[in-house]
């Protein structure tokens, strides 16, 4: 990740040569308050072009703003912070541009919900790092707040009203009401569909239902003497379980059916974590299952892409276990390999999200989790202005 990371560090510091915009600065200043006071919505401003070429200098600070993170290198001597909160006010000034703006309510923040509301807006606002402790210093939620983003030539502006839910501070939910979306990417639509669907089902009720839906159907197929179908029902539901695959807490007669079937030896060896020889070696065992002769042909296709990634094939992997988990979309394993291939191929963005979904589809103390807690805790030793 620190490879992956350091172009980001030599962009900060490098200069190219871009055509350079212009806007009316007064005209600007006019537009504020009427932004101020909405619910939430985006201002793409326009500014007039000037087609001149030049040399830019990239802003460290902007950069830090919008990436809401500090740079590991110093800005320019001519770059400028300056933090003039006052009173019901945050304001924090870029090299002269308002940068943030906050108009405080009267709503205290916990001191228990302080880090929950940080995350908050480390998720959801493009803040400067010491913009977002200006927020946090004042010990109140604001009321609307602003922010500024300028991404080269392109430059976002941003104003929110932030609306209290409940009656008590301890309950609000600042994102109640808001869609989540995780990935606007539409080279990511696969992925970004599949972590709505567990996010979806990991909740209690829904849970309930589906493990429902598939005992009643392992039943049935079983009972129509198609055991090999009942049996990744069962597997299935194990993979979206924190429990230890184990065919001894089957039912007697489905164990005793499937036991002896290669196909379905080959399918519970692929549920377990797999180094990458054993994976090699059972991917022509899983290539030769007809999955489209099965009802639950995606939990095939899911323990073919995992088997796929574990190997080494991240290509063939990733669209197996993205359509396998429309058939088990709590799967912690794949999850967990799926973030993995990610973070591997340099992609850290995509493998939290994955480690994320596997966290929510988990309990807490699920030994499948290890990986990721291992990863964040190496990152926060090596760099951990990373994780601020």
């Amino acid at each position: 990740l620190e490879d992956l990371l350091m172009p980001i560090s030599e962009a900060i510091a490098s200069r190219y040569t871009a055509f350079k915009s212009y806007m009316d600065q007064p005209q600007f200043s006019a537009l504020v308050p009427q932004l101020l006071g909405y619910t939430l919505f985006e201002w793409p401003v326009s500014r007039q072009l000037v087609f001149i070429e030049d040399t830019y200098q990239c802003s460290v600070r902007e950069l830090e703003a919008l990436f809401s993170m500090p740079a590991p290198v110093k800005p320019n001597l001519r770059e400028s912070l300056v933090d003039s909160s006052r009173g019901n006010t945050v304001d924090v000034l870029i090299n002269g541009l308002p940068f943030t703006h906050a108009v405080l309510s009267e709503t205290a923040l916990p001191p228990s919900q302080k880090v929950t509301f940080e995350r908050f807006l480390l998720y959801n606002f493009h803040l400067h790092p010491a913009a977002r402790r200006a927020i946090l210093r004042t010990g109140k939620v604001p009321r609307t707040l602003f922010f500024r983003t300028l991404d080269g030539s392109e430059e976002t502006i941003v104003s929110w009203r932030l609306v209290k839910a409940a009656s008590t501070p301890e309950v609000n939910d600042p994102t109640h009401g808001l869609k989540r979306q995780d990935i606007t990417d539409k080279e990511y639509a696969a992925l970004a569909s599949r972590l709505i669907g567990c996010r979806e089902q990991s909740a209690d009720t829904s849970r309930a239902r589906r493990d429902s839906q598939s005992l009643a159907f392992e039943s049935s197929a079983a009972n129509a003497g198609r055991f090999l179908d009942a049996a990744l029902a069962h597997l299935s539901r194990d993979m979206e379980s924190c429990r230890a695959i184990s065919l001894s807490t089957w039912p007697a007669e489905l164990r005793e059916k499937v036991q002896s079937d290669s196909a379905f030896r080959a399918c519970l060896e692929a549920a377990e974590t797999l180094g990458a020889g054993q994976a090699r070696q059972l991917l022509p065992r899983l290539g030769r299952i007809d999955g489209k002769q099965l009802a639950m042909g995606r939990v095939v296709e899911l323990l073919s892409g995992r088997a796929r990634l574990a190997a080494g094939d991240f290509k063939g992997g990733e669209p197996q276990v993205l359509r396998g988990l429309r058939a088990a979309p709590c799967a912690i394993g794949a999850w967990m390999d799926l973030g993995q291939a990610y973070f591997r191929t340099y992609q850290p963005v995509l493998a939290w999200l994955c480690f994320d979904a596997a966290r929510e589809a988990a309990p807490r103390d699920c030994a499948r989790l290890e990986p990721s807690t291992k990863l964040e805790a190496d990152l926060l030793k090596r760099r951990p202005e990373f994780l601020e």
